[in-house]
């Protein structure tokens, strides 16, 4: 299945349907409230989301975790700014970032690990976990690594022109 972000929401596609395709709505996106990021989750599930699978989406208010065959489960967006990207790391764990810097979903409870006052003027373009569970952001101009288990931010901005846009990030 491949999932499908439009103007008005989210959707599953089956591939296995042929060219007359038969789309399935995740979840609905308003004017009011739209789909600001999405991300699949893993198989093992995020902390406290109550299962495997499906996909995650943020909007200004919400996220919501989406499993085929059940209702959206509603959770809070972390507090400030809309979440421009959203990445469940293999251990589980689901990160959120947006301009007030990158939180951590724990405890039924949002918790920021990382801020710069330059870094949140600037939006995030991509997101990775490198096989150490290290968090990369790929900025307009700048590469940040958060590796929150060690306790440690690496800035690499000085590799990047400050005009330059990192567009993805693979190791």
């Amino acid at each position: 299945t491949v999932v499908v972000h439009r103007i008005d929401g989210l959707y599953a596609l089956d591939p296995a349907a042929g060219a007359a395709g038969h789309y399935r709505k995740l979840l609905a996106s308003s004017r009011e409230e739209p789909i600001f990021a999405w991300t699949e989750a893993h198989a093992i599930g995020a902390q406290g989301s109550g299962g495997p699978g499906g996909e995650w989406a943020a909007t200004a208010r919400r996220l919501y975790r989406l499993r085929p065959g059940q209702k959206p489960a509603e959770f809070p967006a972390p507090p400030g700014a809309a979440v421009s990207n959203l990445l469940e790391t293999r251990d589980g764990r689901l990160h959120a970032f947006s301009q007030d810097g990158l939180f951590v979903w724990e405890r039924e409870r949002w918790r920021r690990i990382y801020h710069s006052e330059r870094i949140t003027r600037e939006a995030i373009r991509t997101i990775l976990e490198d096989r150490t569970g290290a968090i990369w952001l790929g900025l307009n101009g700048a590469v940040v690594r958060v590796a929150e288990q060690q306790g440690t931010v690496l800035d690499l901005t000085r590799w990047i022109r400050k005009d330059d846009t990192v567009q993805s990030l693979l190791e």
